[in-house]
Formats: structure tokens, C-alpha cells, sequence
């Protein structure tokens, strides 16, 4: 982050019992927000992205890191594995994440894009076709597009960029099967070399740099940054 980003935990709450965690990161004028959209547990998960969040962040982007699954969640579906593959409820939690920005002083107005890799990708089409108004973008990496519901796939609007690695056979093959469920502006970049955790060095760095230049370029046109929205009552973070 640059040092005029403005950088905090946030809580975000789903219903009595379960609160999300989140990091919300604004640069001083920010053009727009990416949502990135992580399962649990996501210490390891967010070294790996602190560079992408750079990058964002330089290019006048706010962040807000989330975890879409409670500590109590993640701890009880360890093995099981359920909710991590329950993309509507997944897809919800990402929708209450977007209304609960619209209630923050700082991002209330930007638009939206989202990031999601695995089944959080899956989970971001979903808030895409429930939030068309507000969702400009979205980037899947490693993504299980296969996943979506179809009456969400009918829905999503945002321009949508779809990132896989020349190496991951099994999502390229499920890629494939998806993309004609889609009507939303789509375009696939195959990383060569890249497995599906993108390891290497050099292909999570291009994978970053595709990502970036996506979300700047959609959501830092013209319209997108003046039209703008009211802000609902204001909440704690």
C-alpha cells in the first residue's frame, strides 16, 4: 500500500450469529473498489495477494479483503469441505458485503469489481447478477465458472475477465464447458505455465498484472466515477 492508503480491519455483519472479516484499504482518491473474495483462513491466502493489493492501490484502486466464511464456519467445515462449495450462500455473503459498502463514508459511491479465485469466483458471478448496477467488473483466476447457478449466469452484466493457468487441465476443461452459459462481455487469458495455485512467481505476476489492468480500465471510465449514489444511513465498521 502507498502511505496515503487509508487501512483497517473491518467486521461485517451477516446476521446475529455470524460476523465476516474484513481489510478495507482506500488510497486518497480512489477510482473505484475491488471486492476480493476469499473463502477463510486467509492468512496464507493474503500473503500471496499482497502484491495484486499493491498494484490496485497504485493504480487508484480501494480494496476490501473478505472472508466469506466465519472462523467457527471455516474451523467446523475443515474436512467436510460443504460450505466452501455452497456457492449461493457463498454468492449472498458477497451480495450483504456490497450493500454494506454502500454504507461506508469513504467507498459508499465508487464502483464495484470483484475478485474471486476457485469457488469465490463462482460466488463473485453470482453477486454480479444480483448486483448490476453497482458490479463494473469482475476478475476470476483459477475460477469455477462450471459452478454458477444458470439463472445467475443469465443475469450477469459486468464485463468479466477470466484468468486460467496453461497447466490447470481440469479448470480449462470446465472454462470451456462454461463459457457458452454466459452472455456477459468475456475474455479468457491463459497464463502458460501456471498451475492452478499460479506458484510460480512470474505467472502470479502476470496474472496481477492482467487483473489490474482490467479492473483500472472498467471501472475508472468516465460514467462509472460520476454517477453517483446516495449513501444509505451510515453503520459502525
Amino acid at each position: 500500500m502507498t502511505e496515503t492508503d487509508r487501512s483497517h480491519e473491518v467486521s461485517i455483519a451477516i446476521d446475529a450469529r455470524c460476523k465476516l472479516r474484513g481489510q478495507l484499504s482506500v488510497p486518497e482518491q480512489p477510482l473505484g473498489i475491488v471486492v476480493v473474495a476469499q473463502p477463510a483462513g486467509g492468512g496464507r491466502r493474503l500473503t500471496r495477494q499482497q502484491e495484486l493489493l499493491r498494484e490496485l492501490a497504485r493504480a487508484d484502486l480501494a480494496t476490501l479483503v473478505v472472508e466469506l466464511l466465519s472462523e467457527r464456519e471455516a474451523d467446523e467445515d475443515r474436512f467436510r469441505r460443504r460450505l466452501h462449495f455452497d456457492i449461493p450462500l457463498l454468492g449472498g455473503r458477497l451480495i450483504l458485503t456490497i450493500m454494506w459498502l454502500r454504507r461506508q463514508p469513504d467507498v459508499y459511491d465508487l464502483p464495484v469489481g470483484l475478485f474471486g479465485t476457485n469457488t469465490c469466483a463462482a460466488a463473485a458471478l453470482v453477486a454480479a447478477a444480483h448486483e448490476t448496477d453497482r458490479v463494473r467488473a469482475v476478475v476470476t483466476r483459477s475460477g469455477r465458472l462450471d459452478l454458477v447457478p444458470d439463472d445467475d449466469v443469465r443475469e450477469v452484466r459486468a464485463p468479466t475477465l477470466v484468468i486460467v493457468g496453461g497447466s490447470d487441465v481440469p479448470v480449462i476443461a470446465a472454462t470451456r464447458s462454461a463459457l457458452p452459459r454466459f452472455g456477459c462481455p468475456m475474455k479468457v487469458e491463459v497464463v502458460a505455465g501456471a498451475a492452478h495455485l499460479f506458484e510460480r512467481p512470474d505467472a502470479l505476476d502476470r496474472a496481477n498484472a492482467l487483473t489490474c489492468a482490467w479492473f483500472r480500465r472498467e471501472l475508472s471510465g468516465e460514467e462509472a466515477v460520476t454517477q453517483r449514489m446516495r449513501p444509505a444511513a451510515s453503520s459502525r465498521r
